[in-house]
C-alpha cells in the first residue's frame, strides 16, 4: 500500500506461488491454502512490477520486516528492494517505544490504536494497520494528539 498523510493512494496485492507445500502452521495463522497459490505467479514474475509499484524513493514501513525480507532474499536478489529505501520495523520501533507484554501487530492494534481486526495476516489488513501504527509512533514522539 501507498500511503501518504493517512491517505491510501495505491495498492499492490497478489498471491504468491512460494514452489512447495505450505505448511500446516503457516495455513492455520494465514488461512491461505495451497490450493489459493498454485496458480498463481512466482516471486520472479511479479518482482519487476513489484519494485516499480514501490518506486526509488519511498520508505517501506513493516511489522517484523526481517520476516519478509528472508521471503524475498529466498527466492532471488534483494538488492533491488533494499537499495536505497529506508526502512522503519514497527515491531523492533514497538519494542522501544512502549512497555507491552507482546508485540504482536494484533495486539498493539488493540492496544494502541483501539482497533481490533477480524483479518489479521492479510496483506492489506497488515500493511494499514502498520502504517496506522507507524503514524501514532511518529506522533507520540513528536507529542501530536
Amino acid at each position: 500500500m501507498k500511503i501518504k498523510n493517512g491517505e491510501l493512494l495505491d495498492t499492490f496485492e497478489c498471491f504468491v506461488n512460494p514452489e512447495k507445500p505450505i505448511p500446516q502452521k503457516v495455513v492455520e495463522v494465514t488461512n491461505i491454502t495451497d490450493d489459493m497459490v498454485k496458480d498463481a505467479p512466482y516471486f520472479e514474475q511479479i518482482s519487476a512490477a513489484l519494485n516499480v509499484f514501490i518506486g526509488n524513493n519511498l520508505t517501506i514501513v513493516g511489522h517484523n520486516l526481517p520476516f519478509d525480507y528472508r521471503f524475498i532474499t529466498a527466492v532471488g536478489d534483494a538488492r533491488p528492494f533494499i537499495e536505497k529505501r529506508k526502512f522503519f520495523d514497527t515491531l523492533e520501533i514497538a519494542r522501544r517505544e512502549y512497555d507491552f507484554p507482546k508485540y504482536t501487530l494484533d495486539y498493539l492494534c488493540k492496544t494502541v490504536l483501539k482497533i481490533v481486526r477480524n483479518d489479521s495476516h492479510s496483506a492489506t489488513s497488515d500493511a494499514l494497520a502498520a502504517g496506522f501504527l507507524f503514524r501514532d509512533i511518529c506522533n507520540r514522539r513528536m507529542n501530536i494528539e
